[in-house]
């Protein structure tokens, strides 16, 4: 007698909730599941940060798009509307990131940390400026440590902007430093971006095996040129909350 035939006398006697359980037993369904890690690796020597991925093939990254399972969507997203892998490598001075941001229409605005607030001019609600763009949250936070790193892409002549803010200890102190190195290269819908991080302007020291909480966003934005007014019912992005592993 095989399995299935073996659940007929219990769909016979009315029992559904049985048969069910069953079946998930049998066929166990598993979820598709979300990166939960962006890993790392250690090596020997400097990468030279001029836009161009040429040195990073090969290396594993963390793909996102509106299609990745298991991050936060605000807003309506089209098919295709962007494509972003983020890898990073590391050693003792220095964390790396290499970005391939695809798009089928930049929306780009340097937005300087002064200006990042926005209030409606209706309502009066603060809003983060740099969702009206696009644009890329490094975002790495702790109990008693905030480093926020916010990247534009390029086209063009645009882009890309960026600025960063570290706040340490319990009353989030503001200190100096952990600006990137940061060179990025246009390709018509492709945008490939390269930055090299200083740790100690990072006040972290690295190790093999550390865990640092890591939340990544992306903000996709349709309408250049328009006023941030008109862009309220169409602001759009993805979340994903994960880890940075360095690995040997």
């Amino acid at each position: 007698m095989t399995e299935l035939e073996s659940l007929k006398p219990l769909l016979q006697k009315g029992k559904p909730l049985a048969f069910l359980f069953l079946i998930f037993n049998l066929f166990p369904w598993v979820p598709a599941q979300a990166q939960s890690s962006l890993t790392s690796t250690e090596f020997e020597g400097e990468i030279r940060v001029d836009g161009s991925l040429s040195e990073w093939d090969g290396v594993n990254g963390l793909r996102l798009s509106p299609d990745s399972p298991n991050i936060i969507i605000k807003g309506e997203f089209e098919e295709n509307d962007f494509d972003f892998t983020i890898k990073s490598r590391w050693n003792k001075q220095y964390l790396y990131l290499a970005i391939e941001w695809q798009d089928d229409v930049w929306d780009i605005e340097e937005v300087s940390r002064k200006e990042a607030t926005w209030h409606d001019p209706g309502t009066g609600q603060r809003r983060d400026r740099m969702y009206f763009y696009d644009n890329f949250k490094f975002h790495i936070r702790e109990s008693d440590y905030d480093y926020t790193l916010w990247v534009s892409p390029r086209s063009e002549e645009q882009g890309p902007y960026h600025w960063s803010r570290l706040l340490i200890g319990y009353r989030g102190n503001e200190r100096a430093g952990a600006t990137p190195m940061l060179r990025a290269e246009n390709n018509g819908d492709t945008t490939t971006i390269e930055m090299m991080i200083v740790w100690k302007q990072l006040r972290l020291k690295p190790g093999a095996g550390q865990v640092i909480p890591l939340d990544i966003v992306i903000s996709d934005s349709d309408l250049p040129g328009r006023f941030e007014e008109t862009k309220i019912n169409n602001m759009k992005s993805i979340e994903w909350n994960g880890n940075l592993t360095l690995v040997d």
